[in-house]
């Protein structure tokens, strides 16, 4: 028995200063921490639709340097901007190194969070296999007046914007900016190394029609399918937008 009680001594006597040691380690991290910050939220009232938008935004590295108060930036505008599942955290990764580097221009971050994007991002179709796997699609024209008549101006007034903007998006979102593109035809162009986005008939994809003009029928394969009429581009596009 009391070589039981020795040892239950001894290994007491072990155990406390690994504990006491263990509490210290952690003593750093025990406490709320300090937030990195990446960006600013902010909830923009819009005519368009029921709810405020989220829109996320990151400065270029510098934007508040007083040496650089006369500078003007362009605007990147991401569609799919939000926080968590969305975009905005690892393109405003990349965004940030790009400026900070040298690699690319510093401009300002503009994430636009999605809503509903299948109805946001498509035109109407007459395809009733459409019509009927996606009830709420073909609302982009709303979308895009949200866009052009809501957002741009708020960010033009906001910061030191420079008039050069950028649309980008992947996936369905990129579908959403071929078809700006093709409707805008603006002057110059960025696109990702993929090859363009195409419909059923192999044409480049436009849901975007003109007045009168018969709707488009052929039906896309989603975003990862093996089908060789894949209409979504699962890689970014951009390009350089001026809406009117």
């Amino acid at each position: 028995m009391r070589r039981l009680l020795l040892a239950l001594a001894l290994l007491l006597g072990l155990a406390a200063p690994a504990a006491a040691q263990s509490r210290q380690d952690v003593a750093p991290f025990a406490g709320p921490g300090t937030p990195v910050v990446i960006g600013q939220g902010y909830d923009l009232p819009t005519k368009h639709y029921p709810k405020p938008r989220r829109i996320n935004v990151q400065l270029p590295p510098g934007y508040d340097d007083p040496k650089n108060r006369d500078r003007r930036y362009p605007v990147l505008y991401l569609l799919d901007g939000g926080a968590g599942w969305q975009d905005f955290a690892h393109i405003a990764g990349i965004v940030q190194q790009g400026g900070t580097w040298g690699i690319s221009a510093p401009v300002i971050l503009v994430g636009v969070e999605s809503g509903d994007r299948k109805a946001e991002f498509t035109q109407p179709s007459s395809d009733p296999g459409e019509q009927q796997d996606f009830p709420t699609h073909g609302k982009a024209e709303t979308f895009r007046q949200f866009l052009v008549q809501d957002l741009k101006p708020a960010i033009d007034a906001a910061w030191r914007t420079d008039g050069t903007d950028g649309l980008i998006g992947e996936s369905l979102a990129a579908l959403f900016v071929v078809d700006e593109f093709l409707s805008i035809r603006p002057t110059s162009t960025v696109t990702s190394p993929s090859a363009p986005a195409s419909g059923g008939t192999g044409r480049p994809w436009r849901n975007r029609r003109k007045p009168n003009s018969p709707p488009r029928t052929n039906r896309p394969a989603p975003c990862g399918s093996p089908s060789p009429t894949r209409a979504e581009p699962c890689s970014p596009v951009s390009i350089w937008w001026s809406p009117r």
